[in-house]
């Protein structure tokens, strides 16, 4: 016998909301739910054990048709690095990703943000 590899299936927030509303409004049980979106069942009970947890991205996010949630928001840094890059390129400055890196992590520094990391994952972002 073969075994048979199922695919890893991620609901982005629009999807979870919609599952949990069924359930909540009890027009289509689980199993049901599990089938129409092509995911496990224990996908479906991990969306219902972490129910206020995806409402409260749904509310706070505003954006529901991402997949997953982002770990970190750095909102003033971006926006900084953005006004110093801007600056420094209308004066020909040559800037690689290194130097926009550690600009980001002095800038995390003065803005008291002790969590961020300044890697190539956000610097891709």
């Amino acid at each position: 016998m073969s075994a048979i590899k199922s695919k890893r299936i991620n609901l982005d927030y629009n999807d979870k909301l919609d599952v949990l509303n069924s359930l909540k409004s009890k027009s289509k049980t689980r199993n049901e739910l599990a089938t129409q979106y092509g995911c496990g069942l224990s996908t479906i009970v991990r969306i219902v054990q972490n129910e206020t947890k995806i409402r409260n991205i749904a509310i706070d996010n505003g954006n529901t048709s991402k997949k997953r949630q982002r770990a970190g928001n750095y909102e003033q840094i971006d926006e900084a690095i953005a006004v110093w890059f801007r600056q420094m390129r209308s004066n020909n400055a040559v800037i690689s990703g290194h130097i926009i890196m550690e600009k980001a992590k002095q800038f995390a520094v003065l803005l008291q943000i002790a969590e961020f990391d300044a890697n190539g994952g956000w610097l891709s972002r």
